[in-house]
């Protein structure tokens, strides 16, 4: 299965992207890499599962964050 949640905030991208950095590794997320941009992007994976955080400022303040769960690839190296 696999799942998006895309949800508005009214702190800024800054704040979000810290949050973000600091409670997945709490859940057992383990961080693949991270990205602060314009639009920042968090990766992280538990066991078969990946996390990816999309993070941007809105232009009225605030920040619309997109969090979306899919299924880890498994690449099998070629025979």
């Amino acid at each position: 299965w696999f799942g998006q949640l895309a949800l508005k905030t009214s702190s800024n991208a800054d704040v979000i992207f810290d949050f973000y950095r600091r409670t997945p590794p709490q859940h057992q997320w383990q961080e693949i890499t991270s990205v602060r941009a314009p639009i920042s992007i968090l990766t992280y994976v538990n066991g078969d599962r990946v996390l990816s955080i999309a993070i941007r400022d809105t232009t009225l303040g605030g920040a619309e964050v997109t969090l979306t769960v899919s299924p880890r690839e498994i690449s099998i190296p070629p025979a």
